[in-house]
């Protein structure tokens, strides 16, 4: 009896403990998704002249870098997957793009490659879809900032949305970080620990838990 009890015991602590665990991964998940940083856009604006804010306004490649909203997520996700976009993303010299905007120190930090490099991600991760091309549950709720705390078992039914999701994680990178951390007008909410916490959600998604969520239900 005593052995059962204990063994009951067990059971009823490592369900405990796995809740909890749920619990924390779902908070840095949801951490991750929203955003990572808060602009000062007063001085950003007030620094801006005349001139910088019409060729920003005209330039073709400002839609390379859109307000995603669940109203224009299908024609922005197809302008951040256009090859105009994609030569945009991975042209090392931006300034080029705006040169007159570019003169502006404050303006161009946004310019620097690290920065960009996790602006890109942070806008894929928008555009993630499922086997049947709908979005993702983790790139609904980096659109809205809103969702259930079933957001993780959501995103796990679908193969294509973990692994998504996956690649998300392996890209962020402490350089970019301590680049945003660098610019100006911006005051980040990430810290280390948090990048740490952020990478341990890769081993996550590649668990029996996650994986045995998955179903097949994409349109053959």
């Amino acid at each position: 009896m005593n052995a059962l009890k204990r063994r009951n015991c067990d059971i009823i602590i490592q369900r405990t403990l796995l809740i909890v665990k749920k619990k924390e991964i779902i908070k840095v998940l949801k951490d991750s998704l929203s955003n990572d940083f808060d602009i000062d856009i007063e001085k950003l604006t007030n620094s801006l002249s005349n001139e910088c804010i019409e060729e920003e306004k005209n330039s073709e490649y400002s839609l390379c870098v859109p307000k995603v909203t669940l109203g224009n997520y299908k024609q922005s996700c197809e302008n951040i997957k256009s090859e105009k976009c994609q030569k945009f993303y991975s042209d090392s010299n931006k300034s080029k793009y705006f040169p007159i905007c570019s003169k502006n120190p404050l303006y161009n930090e946004y310019l620097q490659p690290f920065v960009m490099e996790y602006i890109v991600n942070t806008l894929e991760l928008k555009c993630i879809t499922d086997e049947n091309d709908d979005l993702c549950p983790v790139a609904i709720y980096s659109i809205t900032n809103t969702g259930e705390d079933d957001i993780f078992d959501d995103n796990c039914k679908s193969k294509q949305c973990t692994e998504l999701l996956k690649n998300y994680y392996e890209k962020i990178t402490i350089d970019q970080i301590g680049t945003l951390d660098s610019i100006s007008t911006i005051t980040t909410n990430i810290t280390y620990d948090d990048i740490i916490d952020r990478k341990e959600i890769i081993p996550i998604l590649e668990s029996d838990d996650c994986v045995s969520k998955q179903i097949s239900d994409a349109i053959s």
